[in-house]
């Protein structure tokens, strides 16, 4: 879903790589903090992205439905 997608884009800004672990960590954080105060967290798939060059993504998280999960939908996670 489209409306489920959220992007951080800091764009030209110079940071440390440090720095960018820190906000992909802070990222990270504060969706499964979220989800897991929703209830939902023991019924989804947890995909922290940490650096992977091969992903649709290259920093961030991704989450799926439990139920909805299967190896062809891994394979298109990972590219």
């Amino acid at each position: 879903m489209q409306e489920n997608i959220f992007t951080v884009d800091l764009g030209n800004l110079k940071i440390s790589v440090d720095q960018r672990n820190e906000i992909n960590a802070a990222v990270q954080t504060a969706v499964t903090g979220v989800l897991a105060k929703t209830g939902i967290s023991n019924k989804v798939v947890l995909f922290p992205i940490n650096r992977w060059p091969k992903g649709p993504i290259i920093w961030g998280i991704i989450a799926r439905p439990w139920d909805d999960f299967g190896i062809k939908d891994f394979n298109q996670i990972i590219g």
